[in-house]
């Protein structure tokens, strides 16, 4: 059984198409990124739909680890497991995991991205990690943004889109 949500497009798709019985092929995790204890101080998690299910693993696994320090931040846009994160925002309340749901589409997304980015007092340095998931296009978008805020690209890592 695969759990519909309502605007999830590749488990509508499934649900509506694929016979029951159907074999699904599922490749990964692939990649080429590796986070290393305590690299960053911060990484900005940017998500859209979902595209969370990397970051979410990257932040659950390194959060396990008590040597290592990384505050995570993340936007997540248009997520389906709103109610996961914030079950882990709540059991990591020393600040070390802080997350914020965007509703909107792609008409106030960089307002909200630098808005957010400015809430958490975030400045561009080389102790600051960008971890991306999502469409193309948006992570495309999304670098632009981070890199115009003065972000280096060798500290922009977009899942998918880098490891082609």
């Amino acid at each position: 059984a695969i759990k519909t949500y309502p605007n999830g497009k590749m488990s509508k798709y499934l649900n509506e198409t694929a016979p029951i019985g159907s074999s699904v092929k599922i490749l990964g995790p692939l990649g080429s990124f590796r986070l290393e204890e305590n690299e960053f101080s911060t990484l900005i998690l940017i998500s859209a739909g979902s595209g969370i299910t990397p970051l979410l693993s990257v932040v659950t696994q390194t959060l396990k680890k008590r040597t290592d320090k990384t505050r995570f931040i993340l936007l997540a846009i248009k997520c389906p497991l709103e109610e996961q994160l914030e079950k882990l925002q709540n059991t990591y309340d020393s600040g070390r995991f802080s997350v914020q749901f965007l509703k909107g589409g792609r008409e106030n997304l960089d307002s909200t991205i630098s808005g957010y980015l400015e809430t958490f007092a975030i400045k561009p340095t080389q102790q600051i990690g960008c971890l991306l998931c999502g469409p193309v296009a948006f992570m495309q978008y999304v670098i632009r943004l981070l890199k115009k805020q003065g972000h280096s690209r060798h500290n922009i890592h977009a899942f998918g889109f880098d490891d082609r």
